[in-house]
């Protein structure tokens, strides 16, 4: 009983500060969180179809340290990614910065 009690006192204190700001328990931060889950299955299923209906440029082909730096390196001089792996990265990027976007600079009509 006493865990729980501590458990609900430290929920409330950071709730009271953080809750307005759309962070922790509360709708605003709920609703957030399934808009990521359903971005993720999103992403997942487009890669899907994006394999199976071949869109992704030589997907097996490796990408060149010399042309793309250290980015294209998956182990540190010794293997590199795959141009499927970084399409979908670039991707991953992009939507990372939209939603970094969305959370510090919101439209009006964006809640």
């Amino acid at each position: 009983v006493a865990a729980v009690l501590l458990s609900l006192v430290g929920v409330r204190a950071f709730t009271e500060p953080f809750a307005p700001k759309g962070l922790g328990l509360s709708t605003k931060a709920e609703r957030w969180n399934g808009r990521h889950a359903m971005f993720g299955w999103v992403c997942i299923i487009a890669t899907g179809y994006c394999q199976k209906h071949g869109l992704f440029p030589e997907p097996d082909k490796l990408l060149e340290v010399g042309q793309w730096g250290t980015l294209a390196e998956l182990t540190p001089r010794v293997s590199t990614i795959s141009y499927e792996r970084a399409v979908v990265l670039v991707g991953h990027v992009h939507a990372l910065v939209v939603s970094l976007c969305a959370a510090f600079c919101p439209l009006p009509f964006q809640d």
